[in-house]
């Protein structure tokens, strides 16, 4: 999971550069990654921040901010679209 993450944050901050040298517009987009091995301040400091993507795998999605629903409105606050990839209901 932590690989595709990775991966998948190099192929954005790529397509974000491609698209800014197509249109010379700068995005203001500000994306960050939220991790298992992040300690709770450094996940904090990113749901409190002002980051508009924030890549995370399903794992740290339930164990730190749906168990923190409290944390929830710093979470959304700055974000247009959540996209879950490989979503299983049982």
């Amino acid at each position: 999971m932590r690989a595709l993450l990775y991966d998948q944050y190099e192929k954005f901050e790529e397509l974000i550069k491609d698209f800014e040298n197509y249109t010379n517009k700068k995005l203001n987009i500000k994306m960050k990654f939220i991790l298992g091995d992040l300690t709770y301040s450094e996940k904090e400091k990113i749901i409190r921040g002002i980051s508009n993507l924030i890549l995370t795998t399903i794992n740290n999605l339930h164990l730190y901010i749906l168990k923190n629903h409290d944390k929830l409105f710093y979470f959304f606050r700055n974000l247009d679209l959540i996209v879950v990839d490989e979503l299983l209901f049982i």
